[in-house]
């Protein structure tokens, strides 16, 4: 079963767009945006509005960006010994 999140992370949609891909009315979509709302991004107002996926960092590329961050220390530590 698709979930709003997972067809938003494929790009925006529009609510029309969103009704149809998951076969829910317009207030059941209104419900489940509201309980993902931290994950979805709202863009513009009334029938313009477009949703899309939250642009925050996952958790696996959180963990990967501090140990690249951990590294580029150690480097810059041993630079700093060499000079």
């Amino acid at each position: 079963m698709s979930t709003v999140e997972h067809i938003l992370r494929h790009g925006s949609a529009t609510a029309q767009e969103l009704t149809g891909a998951l076969g829910i009315s317009q207030p059941t979509l209104s419900r489940r945006i509201r309980d993902v709302a931290e994950n979805v991004l709202v863009i513009g107002k009334g029938k313009a509005t477009r949703y899309a996926q939250h642009p925050r960092i996952s958790e696996p590329f959180r963990a990967i960006a501090a140990q690249m961050w951990q590294q580029l220390q150690t480097l810059n530590e041993r630079i700093q010994r060499l000079a």
